[in-house]
């Protein structure tokens, strides 16, 4: 695939360091699927692989197009041996941080699950001193106005 514009990766304007290339985020697109980087601390990957997520190899982006170039942010910052994409994330302790991801269907019902969870909690504030099990201004906690978690966090 010749270089153009509209696939050609930016050097010198504003770059997140762990960013994706576009290939590959036009992968997960097109698979539905949710990429998330996850550090190799406290047994998360484990935790990671246990909840439904994969690791991201290289060149995986390519496996359904034969003909398309590789090339992005992950080939430069890869650094890890094996195929998996991951980089560096604190060089002091050596943490590396690995390019995961899971179906969209499944990553919005954990998110689902993490709002209800988060809404529960604050309705159990909201509730605490009233005997009827609903919110009375005059009995809430600190008497101050909450907003709910699912309009913080959506």
């Amino acid at each position: 695939m010749r270089i153009t514009k509209e696939n050609r990766i930016a050097v010198g304007g504003f770059k997140l360091k762990m960013s994706i290339s576009p290939q590959l985020k036009a992968y997960f697109e097109r698979e539905d699927l949710h990429p998330c980087w996850v550090n190799d601390k406290n047994n998360m990957l484990f935790d990671y692989e246990q909840g439904g997520y994969t690791f991201v190899e290289n060149g995986i982006e390519n496996r359904k197009k034969e003909n398309s170039k590789t090339g992005g942010d992950h080939k430069t910052s890869n650094t890890d041996i094996g195929s998996k994409i991951s980089m560096v994330v604190d060089r002091r302790e050596g943490t590396r941080a690995y390019l995961m991801c899971i179906p969209k269907e499944w990553y919005n019902e954990d998110r689902a699950a993490e709002l209800q969870q988060a809404q529960d909690i604050d309705d159990s504030i909201m509730r605490k001193g009233s005997t009827s099990g609903t919110a009375e201004p005059d009995k809430m906690y600190n008497k101050t106005k909450m907003e709910s978690a699912t309009k913080r966090y959506k």
